[in-house]
């Protein structure tokens, strides 16, 4: 009986129509994995890009704003456009004057708006 099931083993060649079907959905969802973890890497390094912009922008205007000094930072604000970002600050308090920067960075949704402080002493 045993020598019966053997020899049907040993005769049949190839592999089956399910088998190959099976084989092709595992590769299928391992390639669509690679793919999606791919996009989300572009996404979150085209994020990253744009946050070290904004960044880079604000220390720009941070620095500009508190080289002027102490007496020259009496209560202002406005708005300019650095490295291509628009951005908006204001100075407020006594001693120390609080500068704040506030860069508007365009995202895939919508404006992201972020905020530095800096803080000028007499």
């Amino acid at each position: 009986m045993i020598a019966k099931y053997l020899g049907r083993l040993q005769d049949s060649s190839g592999i089956s129509i399910i088998e190959a079907i099976l084989a092709l959905s595992i590769f299928t969802l391992g390639i669509h994995g690679l793919a999606m973890s791919g996009l989300a890497a572009s996404r979150s390094l085209r994020q990253g890009r744009a946050l070290a912009a904004a960044s880079a922008a604000a220390q720009t205007k941070l620095d500009s704003l508190a080289g002027l000094g102490w007496a020259a930072l009496s209560t202002t604000a406005g708005a300019d456009t650095v490295q291509g970002l628009p951005l908006t600050w204001n100075v407020s308090g006594n001693n120390p004057r609080e500068v704040n920067v506030v860069v508007h960075r365009p995202s895939a949704s919508a404006v992201q708006l972020d905020s530095y402080v800096t803080y000028v002493a007499k």
